[in-house]
């Protein structure tokens, strides 16, 4: 059983045995740092167990024990929200006019837009949202709970269907432009049929982060 046991009061965070954890606290849009206290328990029990995790406002200059909160919030502290939003709209083909629905739904990231997509089904949009946030957390070599996590994305080595390709281009809701990785171009897909024309372009490709053709984690 460990000893509950609180920082000193009024000394400076730089003279403690800290360690910065690279988790993307917002609250109220203000920034925050989170840091575990080695031994420094405030509770046990609940997902973090010995939880020895504080934050504080990085707008604080200096920061002091007394400026620290202690910490129980999301793991890497990072919040994502799941919105769906069911459109009705007017549809005018053939000079038949009908009213029509389609799905929209957003994924935020700090209340911020993060992932958008559109089908015709909310169950469906529901799961692949669900999926799509285990994908991040478990799948993806790039660390979205970081504050930076942007910068990893940028430059990121990857396989396009059979080419190496590297991201260049990192966009709102997900969307990546990728260039091929020491080939002038990229090869003609091999899930196209043989009469179906590639309408790409050789040179760089606009997609998202989870089509389905791209692969993660390449080496070299």
């Amino acid at each position: 059983m460990i000893n509950l046991k609180t920082p000193p009061k009024n000394i400076q965070l730089s003279k403690l045995q800290s360690c910065n954890l690279d988790w993307d606290l917002e609250i109220d849009g203000n920034p925050y740092q989170i840091i575990q206290l080695e031994g420094y328990y405030h509770t046990y029990g609940g997902k973090f167990r010995e939880n020895d995790y504080y934050c504080y406002d990085l707008n604080i200059k200096n920061p002091k024990t007394n400026d620290l909160i202690q910490y129980d919030g999301p793991s890497g502290g990072v919040r994502w929200n799941i919105l769906i939003k069911e459109n009705a709209y007017v549809k005018n083909k053939w000079n038949q006019i009908s009213i029509e629905r389609n799905i929209q739904c957003i994924i935020y990231r700090n209340d911020k837009e993060f992932y958008t997509f559109r089908c015709n089904c909310p169950n469906y949009a529901r799961s692949k949202a669900d999926l799509f946030l285990v994908q991040i957390a478990e799948e993806f070599p790039i660390n979205f709970f970081s504050r930076d996590y942007k910068k990893e994305i940028i430059g990121s080595k990857i396989f396009y269907d059979r080419v190496p390709a590297i991201i260049t281009e990192y966009y709102n809701f997900g969307s990546i432009t990728i260039e091929p990785d020491g080939y002038p171009q990229f090869l003609r897909p091999v899930w196209l049929a043989d009469d179906e024309e590639w309408g790409g372009d050789n040179e760089k490709i606009a997609t998202s982060m989870d089509d389905k053709h791209i692969t993660w984690c390449r080496k070299s």
